[in-house]
């Protein structure tokens, strides 16, 4: 991420773009054999799309697990949040609230003003919650009833996908 001098930057930090997992043969065998029950499924209904679809999450996974991910530059500015070189005002964001729960949970979550976006999350990795809590409470609503990681991310997580 090059210092753009239009934006303060009041924090930054680095981040995988996605968590890589380390999976155990039996993960393995259990993967075929849930992929194999779906598809033998699909086919008693004729459900082609969702065998498509299964096969592309499929080649997703496994392709991932020959590569590394690559880092994501991320910083919190007086404008918004930039992630690599793009940036996402204030004013396009609602609330935030802050998932920690380490070691396995640790991120940030920025609520979008539009309800067709989800919840874009941001590992924190070692950067102090209070610290980030306190430099984005300055400039976004925090919202205080949420505390735990989305439901997607916590399924991802322990289904190591």
């Amino acid at each position: 991420m090059e210092d753009n001098v239009k934006y303060k930057i009041l924090e930054r930090w680095s981040f995988p773009e996605y968590v890589k997992y380390s999976r155990s043969k039996k993960w393995w065998a259990g993967f075929v054999i849930l992929n194999i029950i779906f598809i033998i499924i699909s086919i008693f209904n004729t459900n082609f799309i969702f065998i498509l679809i299964l096969l592309i999450i499929d080649a997703i996974i496994i392709f991932r697990e020959f590569e590394e991910p690559e880092n994501i530059d991320f910083a919190i500015t007086s404008h918004g949040i930039l992630i690599d070189n793009r940036l996402y005002e204030w004013g396009e964001f609602d609330s935030f609230w802050i998932a920690y729960r380490p070691p396995e949970v640790k991120k940030i979550y920025f609520v979008f003003k539009s309800k067709l976006k989800a919840p874009l999350s941001v590992p924190l990795g070692n950067k102090n919650p209070l610290k980030i809590r306190k430099i984005l409470g300055d400039l976004l609503v925090e919202d205080l009833e949420k505390e735990d990681e989305e439901t997607i991310d916590t399924l991802n997580r322990i289904l190591k996908i």
